[in-house]
């Protein structure tokens, strides 16, 4: 069984505020009251993460639990993104730095800057034809 897209990006956003604050999954898991293999599970994307276990991971890592939600927008593994991603020259290498920014707030800027620079383009585009 597939694991479903969403599930797995919250995990990668939890696996990164928790590294990002120096926590292990040991250390996290004894937190919230879990196994340590639960945390992986949730981290992989394996197993899903309630809305309560979110809040209480969130709050644990001294992070909004927003931050652990994948941002607002198309859906990155759609086929229609998939395919706009690799029509686009130079959006892999975008797409691969973007992975390894470690701070959440970080990648929320860079996102912000990005749409904003689209949006700006577009219209100066519009404007000068």
């Amino acid at each position: 069984m597939a694991h479903d897209p969403i599930d797995v990006e919250v995990g990668i956003n939890i696996r990164q505020a928790r590294n990002a604050v120096g926590v292990s999954q040991s250390d996290l898991a004894k937190a919230l009251g879990m196994t340590f293999q639960q945390v992986q599970k949730y981290e992989k994307g394996t197993n899903r993460v309630s809305v309560a276990t979110l809040v209480r991971t969130a709050r644990t890592l001294g992070v909004s639990a927003s931050t652990l939600l994948p941002p607002d927008g198309p859906a990155i593994h759609s086929p229609a993104m998939l395919n706009t991603l690799s029509a686009t020259r130079g959006a892999d290498i975008l797409v691969e730095a973007f992975s390894r920014i470690p701070n959440a707030k970080t990648r929320r800027i860079v996102l912000d800057l990005v749409a904003t620079l689209a949006t700006t383009v577009a219209h100066d585009d519009k404007v000068e034809a």
